[in-house]
């Protein structure tokens, strides 16, 4: 991939790609993308959706403490935090919420962040490795692989892979080249 592609992939996912220019007895992400521009928009939405789930992730765990600190100190008679959270909910909304208070809520785990070790081709499909994440970000993975190998890798038009020689997506113009 080219420098400008490789640096803005990184910019924009800079946890992601938190190994980029790491020691090469750690990571092979020290040698970068090692696959074509074609792919770019491909990683970018991956990438993408997988931050976005993980960030999700870490706010919904981070709400579920806050109103259980609310519950909690409504338990203890501390009332005025209680009212002063929901302040400007109407007041249906707000008795289902002191009916609650007795309830125990479910804190969601947060996700390990993802850490890209390696991005490449082999045998003419997109590699992504990395350590973190959950089962969704490993179909998200899965199906961004799969995908590639329908994506030209050399410029992203529709491809398919070649069946002679050294296996790459292509598409027909970019394998006549």
């Amino acid at each position: 991939m080219n420098p400008e592609k490789d640096n803005l992939l990184c910019g924009r996912y800079p946890k992601i790609f938190a190994n980029r220019y790491g020691d090469m007895r750690t990571t092979a992400m020290c040698w970068g993308f090692e696959c074509g521009d074609g792919w770019f928009d491909l990683l970018d939405s991956l990438c993408g959706t997988i931050q976005n789930h993980i960030d999700w992730s870490i706010k919904q765990k981070q709400s579920a403490l806050q109103r259980q600190e609310i519950y909690n100190a409504a338990k203890a008679g501390y009332w005025e935090q209680f009212l002063d959270f929901y302040k400007g909910f109407d007041e249906s909304f707000i008795n289902q919420e002191k009916s609650k208070i007795h309830t125990l809520i479910e804190i969601p785990d947060e996700i390990p962040q993802v850490i890209a070790s390696q991005v490449k081709e082999k045998f003419g499909g997109l590699c992504f490795y990395y350590e973190g994440g959950d089962t969704y970000i490993d179909g998200a993975v899965a199906l961004a692989e799969s995908l590639s190998y329908r994506i030209c890798e050399a410029c992203g038009s529709p491809g398919r892979p070649n069946n002679e020689g050294w296996i790459s997506t292509r598409c027909e113009p970019c394998l006549q080249k």
